[in-house]
This record gives structure tokens, sequence and C-alpha cells, in this order.
């Protein structure tokens, strides 16, 4: 990463003119990795887009980082299935070197969903969300979390069919 590019990415301004924890956590991760590293990079957050600004300030990092040392990272974050929605910063993520996403469907009913305000996952189209993200090129992960050890055959297979037709 070029010095240029770190004061970008550590100067991403929060509240009263200082950097967010989050902002300068992800700042730090994105350059003190050793320079010949390789691989895949998690970037572990409930909600990697929870905060859509402070994305957006890392990501024009993250990608002047990924040139300069030849894409030798595939991001991966956690993020919620709304991210499907905002194709802008799914664009920009894949351009910054995010090859997959690891997606919080939560559970199949939609009742468990509202209990645990899950809203985000509520009348959302999930096998077209996670389509969206696929034809954009992130690779979509979906995982359940243990409300969904508590739903029904009658709720899980219908989601089931239609995620593998």
């Amino acid at each position: 990463m070029t010095p240029r590019a770190r004061r970008s990415a550590a100067g991403a301004q929060g509240t009263g003119g200082q950097a967010s924890r989050r902002e300068r956590a992800w700042s730090t991760g994105a350059t003190a990795v050793r320079p010949r590293t390789r691989g895949s990079l998690f970037f572990v957050d409930d909600d990697f887009i929870g905060d859509k600004s402070a994305v957006r300030k890392l990501l024009p990092a993250l990608r002047a980082s990924q040139a300069e040392r030849g894409k030798p990272f595939a991001f991966y974050p956690e993020a919620s299935v709304n991210l499907a929605a905002d194709e802008d910063l799914v664009r920009e993520m894949v351009e910054a070197g995010f090859t997959s996403v690891f997606i919080g469907i939560e559970t199949a009913s939609v009742e468990a969903l509202r209990e645990t305000k899950k809203r985000q996952n509520v009348g959302v189209d999930l096998t077209a969300a996670i389509e969206t993200l696929t034809r954009a090129g992130l690779e979509a992960e979906p995982a359940m979390g243990d409300r969904a050890l508590l739903d029904t055959e009658e709720i899980v297979l219908p989601r089931l069919r239609a995620a593998m037709a």
C-alpha cells in the first residue's frame, strides 16, 4: 500500500474528528499484513456492511493495496442479506478483491425472524438475493443461525427446494 493510501485508510474520520474503532481496526488490518502474504482474508464482523460509509471509505484503500501487490488476497466478509440490494457497493467490493460473502440467513421462519429482530431478512427473496450476489462475482455462503434448529420441515424444505432449483 502506498503511503498516500495508508494515510487515506488510516485517516477515515469518525465522530469528533477521530477514526472510529472499527475504521482503525480495518485500516490496521489492511496495512499490517506482511508484504509477501497471499491468500484469503476474512473480515470478522457480524455485519460488514453495518456502517456502509465506513466500508465505502475502506474499499478504495483495499483496491489500491491489491493493485500495488498484485491482488494477493481474496477478501471474505460476513454480511446481512440486504447487501444484495446495494448493487454499487457489491460492485465496489468485487473490484477491491472480495470473492465470497458469508450471508446470515438465520432461519427460514418469518415469525422467528420477526421474533429475533432480524427484520432485514423478512420479505426478502433469499434465493434471488443469493443469485444477485453470485452474478455480481461474490460466492454467497448462506448460514443458518441456532434458531434454525427449531424450524420445522414444512418451513425448511420449500426454501431448500427453491434454492436448489
